[in-house]
Protein backbone atom coordinates (compact mmCIF):
# COMPACT_ATOMS: atom_id res chain seq x y z
CA UNK A 1 0.00 0.00 0.00
CA UNK A 2 1.12 2.93 -1.17
CA UNK A 3 1.42 6.25 1.35
CA UNK A 4 -0.81 9.38 -0.03
CA UNK A 5 1.48 12.44 0.66
CA UNK A 6 -0.62 16.15 1.52
CA UNK A 7 0.64 18.64 -0.74
CA UNK A 8 -1.89 21.45 0.23
CA UNK A 9 0.21 22.75 2.79
CA UNK A 10 3.22 23.58 0.46
CA UNK A 11 1.15 24.70 -2.11
CA UNK A 12 -0.60 27.44 0.27
CA UNK A 13 2.73 28.55 1.30
CA UNK A 14 4.02 28.93 -1.92
CA UNK A 15 0.65 30.91 -3.26
CA UNK A 16 1.21 32.95 -0.11
CA UNK A 17 5.61 33.73 -0.78
CA UNK A 18 4.59 34.39 -4.39
CA UNK A 19 1.59 36.96 -3.17
CA UNK A 20 3.88 38.58 -0.95
CA UNK A 21 6.60 39.16 -3.82
CA UNK A 22 4.26 40.48 -6.12
CA UNK A 23 3.07 43.23 -3.53
CA UNK A 24 6.21 44.05 -2.58
CA UNK A 25 7.54 44.96 -6.45
CA UNK A 26 4.09 47.00 -6.78
CA UNK A 27 5.07 49.13 -4.24
CA UNK A 28 8.25 49.39 -4.68
CA UNK A 29 9.49 53.02 -4.13
CA UNK A 30 12.98 54.64 -4.44
CA UNK A 31 14.43 58.09 -3.19
CA UNK A 32 14.63 60.66 -5.62
CA UNK A 33 16.99 63.18 -5.63
CA UNK A 34 17.41 65.99 -7.61
CA UNK A 35 18.38 69.62 -8.47
CA UNK A 36 16.33 72.32 -9.69
CA UNK A 37 17.96 75.04 -11.52
CA UNK A 38 16.85 77.74 -13.78
CA UNK A 39 17.84 78.80 -17.55
CA UNK A 40 21.08 80.05 -15.94
CA UNK A 41 21.93 77.48 -14.10
CA UNK A 42 21.17 79.22 -10.80
CA UNK A 43 19.58 76.98 -7.96
CA UNK A 44 15.83 77.78 -7.54
CA UNK A 45 14.97 77.56 -3.33
CA UNK A 46 11.64 77.24 -2.25
CA UNK A 47 10.42 75.22 -5.68
CA UNK A 48 7.69 72.99 -4.41
CA UNK A 49 8.18 69.18 -6.01
CA UNK A 50 5.24 67.14 -6.09
CA UNK A 51 4.51 63.45 -7.51
CA UNK A 52 1.70 63.80 -9.19
CA UNK A 53 -1.53 61.76 -8.00
CA UNK A 54 -0.36 61.90 -4.98
CA UNK A 55 0.31 63.81 -1.86
CA UNK A 56 3.77 63.66 -1.42
CA UNK A 57 5.69 66.33 -1.64
CA UNK A 58 8.56 68.36 -0.58
CA UNK A 59 10.57 71.78 -1.52
CA UNK A 60 14.16 72.71 -2.38
CA UNK A 61 16.44 73.75 -0.41
CA UNK A 62 19.08 76.39 -0.69
CA UNK A 63 21.01 74.59 -3.04
CA UNK A 64 17.99 73.74 -5.09
CA UNK A 65 18.17 70.26 -4.37
CA UNK A 66 15.51 67.77 -3.06
CA UNK A 67 14.71 64.25 -2.05
CA UNK A 68 11.70 62.43 -1.86
CA UNK A 69 10.18 58.68 -2.28
CA UNK A 70 8.49 57.76 -5.28
CA UNK A 71 7.28 54.70 -7.50
CA UNK A 72 9.64 54.17 -9.83
CA UNK A 73 7.33 55.14 -12.56
CA UNK A 74 5.72 57.91 -11.24
CA UNK A 75 5.97 61.79 -12.61
CA UNK A 76 7.06 64.54 -10.60
CA UNK A 77 6.06 68.00 -11.27
CA UNK A 78 8.18 70.88 -10.07
CA UNK A 79 6.47 74.38 -9.56
CA UNK A 80 7.99 77.49 -8.97
CA UNK A 81 6.50 81.22 -9.01
CA UNK A 82 7.10 83.09 -11.95
CA UNK A 83 8.33 79.70 -13.74
CA UNK A 84 6.40 77.06 -16.25
CA UNK A 85 5.60 73.81 -14.33
CA UNK A 86 7.92 71.55 -15.44
CA UNK A 87 7.35 67.41 -15.05
CA UNK A 88 10.12 64.30 -15.41
CA UNK A 89 9.90 60.47 -14.72
CA UNK A 90 10.85 59.91 -11.57
CA UNK A 91 14.51 58.14 -11.33
CA UNK A 92 17.31 58.19 -8.96
CA UNK A 93 18.37 61.09 -9.93
CA UNK A 94 16.65 63.79 -11.48
CA UNK A 95 17.89 67.70 -13.09
CA UNK A 96 15.38 69.88 -13.79
CA UNK A 97 15.75 73.46 -15.34
CA UNK A 98 13.34 75.84 -14.92
CA UNK A 99 12.16 78.17 -17.65
CA UNK A 100 10.57 81.71 -16.95
CA UNK A 101 7.09 82.51 -18.02
CA UNK A 102 7.16 84.21 -20.88
CA UNK A 103 3.84 86.03 -20.56
CA UNK A 104 4.39 89.19 -19.19
CA UNK A 105 1.82 91.01 -16.36
CA UNK A 106 1.68 94.61 -18.17
CA UNK A 107 1.01 93.00 -21.45
CA UNK A 108 -1.27 95.23 -24.35
CA UNK A 109 -4.35 92.86 -23.23
CA UNK A 110 -4.53 93.32 -19.25
CA UNK A 111 -3.53 97.35 -20.04
CA UNK A 112 -6.68 97.43 -22.60
CA UNK A 113 -9.18 95.75 -19.85
CA UNK A 114 -7.73 97.60 -17.43
CA UNK A 115 -8.81 100.57 -19.16
CA UNK A 116 -12.09 99.02 -20.09
CA UNK A 117 -12.44 98.66 -16.75
CA UNK A 118 -12.22 101.83 -15.71
CA UNK A 119 -14.26 103.62 -18.58
CA UNK A 120 -17.37 101.11 -17.37
CA UNK A 121 -16.94 101.99 -14.27
CA UNK A 122 -17.32 106.08 -14.89
CA UNK A 123 -20.20 105.82 -17.28
CA UNK A 124 -21.80 103.62 -14.64
CA UNK A 125 -21.02 106.59 -12.06
CA UNK A 126 -22.87 108.95 -14.31
CA UNK A 127 -25.76 107.10 -14.81
CA UNK A 128 -26.24 106.38 -10.98
CA UNK A 129 -25.44 109.79 -10.72
CA UNK A 130 -27.99 111.23 -12.94
CA UNK A 131 -31.14 108.92 -11.71
CA UNK A 132 -30.54 109.82 -8.18
CA UNK A 133 -29.53 113.79 -8.48
CA UNK A 134 -26.70 112.78 -7.08
CA UNK A 135 -23.36 114.41 -8.32
CA UNK A 136 -20.31 112.74 -7.12
CA UNK A 137 -17.56 115.06 -7.14
CA UNK A 138 -20.11 117.63 -4.53
CA UNK A 139 -19.26 116.05 -1.47
CA UNK A 140 -22.50 116.16 0.67
CA UNK A 141 -22.60 116.49 4.54
CA UNK A 142 -20.02 114.22 6.42
CA UNK A 143 -18.53 111.33 5.35
CA UNK A 144 -19.74 107.63 6.69
CA UNK A 145 -16.07 107.31 8.88
CA UNK A 146 -16.82 110.14 10.33
CA UNK A 147 -20.42 109.23 11.18
CA UNK A 148 -19.05 106.30 12.06
CA UNK A 149 -16.43 107.77 14.31
CA UNK A 150 -18.73 109.87 16.05
CA UNK A 151 -21.04 107.29 16.94
CA UNK A 152 -18.34 104.93 18.44
CA UNK A 153 -16.64 107.88 19.99
CA UNK A 154 -17.88 107.24 24.03
CA UNK A 155 -16.48 103.82 23.46
CA UNK A 156 -13.01 104.98 21.82
CA UNK A 157 -12.50 106.99 24.78
CA UNK A 158 -10.26 109.59 21.99
CA UNK A 159 -11.21 113.26 21.71
CA UNK A 160 -13.02 114.46 18.48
Amino acid sequence: MMKQVNIQFPLRMLALLFGLFLSVGAFAQIDVKGHVKDATGEPIIGATVRVDGTQTATVTDFDGNFVLKANQDANITVTYIGYQPQTVKAAPTVEVIQHKNEEKTGTEKNKKEKIETAQLATQLTIVFAKTNNWDPLVPRGKSFIHLLYRRLQPFLFLPC
